[in-house]
C-alpha cells in the first residue's frame, strides 16, 4: 500500500484521513479472503521534505539534531549530503536516512527524512498492533530530529507556515 494522500496515521476525528483505517480495510480484508497465518514483512514508511531556512551549520543545528558530520562539513559547502542506516530497535528495524539535497523545481535544497521502519514474521492477526508500533518509533525518531515541540520546524508547522 501506498498513499500521498493521507496526513495523519491515527489523528482527527475523519477515518478517511487515517492511514491506520486504510491499512485496516485493506490489510484485513486480504489476511481474512485469504485466512493468512503470517506475515513475512510489514512496515511504515515516511518521508519528509524539510525546509533549509539559512544554509549554514548553525542555523542547520538550531533547527535539526542532524547526523551529519557538521564538524568536519560545512553545510554551505555542500552540494548534496547523506547519512544512511538501519538499526535493531526492540523487536523491530528502524531504516533512517538522512539527504541534504536540491529539489526540483525550484533548486531549493531541502533536508528529506526518510523513515523505514519493519517488522518480520508477525501473527497476521497482530498487524495493526504491528503497524502501531512501528508508527510510534518513526514519530519518535522523527521528533528527535527536529528538535521536538520546542524546534522550530515543530512551531512553524502547528503555526501552518510550513506545509
Amino acid at each position: 500500500m501506498s498513499s500521498v494522500s493521507h496526513k495523519t496515521y491515527n489523528l482527527g476525528e475523519d477515518d478517511t484521513k487515517k492511514f491506520r483505517c486504510a491499512i485496516e480495510r485493506v490489510v484485513g480484508t486480504f489476511i481474512k479472503e485469504v485466512n493468512l497465518p503470517t506475515i513475512n514483512r510489514i512496515g511504515l514508511r515516511y518521508i519528509d521534505r524539510c525546509p533549509i531556512i539559512k544554509k549554514d551549520n548553525r542555523t542547520f543545528k538550531e533547527w535539526y539534531n542532524s547526523k551529519f558530520p557538521l564538524v568536519d562539513f560545512e553545510i554551505a559547502d555542500a552540494e548534496t549530503m547523506a547519512f544512511r542506516t538501519i538499526v535493531k530497535r526492540g523487536d523491530y528495524k528502524l531504516g533512517y536516512v538522512e539527504t541534504l539535497t536540491q529539489v526540483p523545481p525550484k533548486g531549493e535544497y531541502k533536508l528529506i527524512l526518510d523513515f523505514d521502519c519493519f517488522a518480520v514474521d508477525i501473527k497476521a492477526s497482530e498487524y495493526l498492533t504491528t503497524t502501531d508500533a512501528l508508527h510510534v518509533l518513526i514519530s519518535d525518531e522523527y521528533a528527535k530530529t527536529i528538535k521536538g515541540e520546542e524546534g522550530p520546524l515543530y512551531r512553524s508547522m502547528k503555526e501552518g507556515s510550513w506545509e
